[in-house]
């Protein structure tokens, strides 16, 4: 405003000393992003700004006003059971305990002889479905044909702390849930089939079940039998101590035979960019530019 102005620093400049030092930026290069070819601007920028022995990038602008189609390559998944490649009827099953609560192991049993490493990989998909839950989705990670085990990328929580408080006597092979705690919430979000009667989708027959009153009285056995319209389950072995307010945790082992296989059919495929001869389209650090 008052006076010609000034430059505060030279950042901008071509002949700043704060750019780095590499084949492409340095003080000596230049950037120019145009939407033509570079030869139409060739011939002016080495006349009046382009020094002889310096380098020159060019950055092409793309701009058009036509619509554009692009063609998505996608690739399916076949869904064949376990028991399929077998010709029997095989299972998975998948083990935890109170103290390691989830687990990534699949143990597939009843094969008839088949090498699991033939139709499963890799990548593929398993899919678990079990009339108590949890169902199991997931990728995966690696085979084991020697022991016939895969491993999932992804854990499941098979063992579930403090899920309810219960009254407890000693002697008896029965329970009295009191309160369902909000601890369950974390592996159904929430979710649940009854919320009038959460223990619908807590507790089932043959779970383990772990009983904490304090350090000297704990209980560990196997539910029997639930009574949801009493709230109350009966399990075995019997309790040894009476107590109020107990902690009570469950869990369950997956055996199923519900078992679905995923693999790829074909290659996946992403649409890329590319100029008329063919040549794919990257950004400055080399990553190639695909749609969607």
């Amino acid at each position: 405003i008052i006076g010609e102005g000034q430059y505060l620093k030279d950042d901008g400049f071509p002949s700043s000393y704060q750019l780095l030092e590499s084949e492409d930026y340095n003080n000596f290069t230049y950037e120019l992003a145009v939407q033509k070819s570079f030869a139409a601007y060739q011939d002016i920028l080495y006349g009046l700004l382009h020094p002889a022995g310096t380098k020159v990038r060019t950055i092409n602008r793309l701009k058009s006003q036509h619509m554009t189609d692009e063609n998505i390559e996608t690739f399916t998944t076949n869904n064949t059971t376990l028991s399929s490649y077998t010709g029997v009827s095989s299972n998975a099953t998948m083990y935890a305990s109170f103290t390691d609560t989830s687990n990534n192991i699949v143990k597939l049993d009843g094969l008839a002889g088949a090498n699991i490493a033939e139709f499963i990989f890799p990548g593929t998909r398993l899919e678990i479905t079990t009339d108590t839950g949890p169902n199991v989705y997931s990728v995966i990670a690696s085979v084991d044909e020697s022991s016939n085990t895969v491993t999932l990328k992804d854990n499941v929580y098979l063992y579930y702390a403090n899920v309810a408080y219960a009254n407890v006597s000693s002697n008896t092979s029965q329970i009295n849930i009191s309160e369902i705690t909000n601890a369950f919430d974390l592996i159904n979000n929430g979710e649940y089939s009854n919320t009038q009667n959460k223990l619908l989708d807590i507790a089932f027959d043959m779970d383990s079940i772990r009983i904490y009153n304090n350090a000297t009285e704990i209980y560990v056995g196997t539910i029997e039998y639930v009574s949801y319209s009493n709230n109350t389950i009966f399990l075995y072995p019997t309790i040894n101590f009476t107590a109020n307010n107990c902690l009570v945790s469950v869990g369950r082992d997956i055996v199923s035979t519900d078992v679905k296989i995923y693999n790829t059919l074909g290659n996946p495929f992403y649409s890329e960019i590319t100029t008329e001869t063919g040549a794919v389209l990257t950004t400055e650090a080399g990553t190639r530019i695909t749609i969607g």
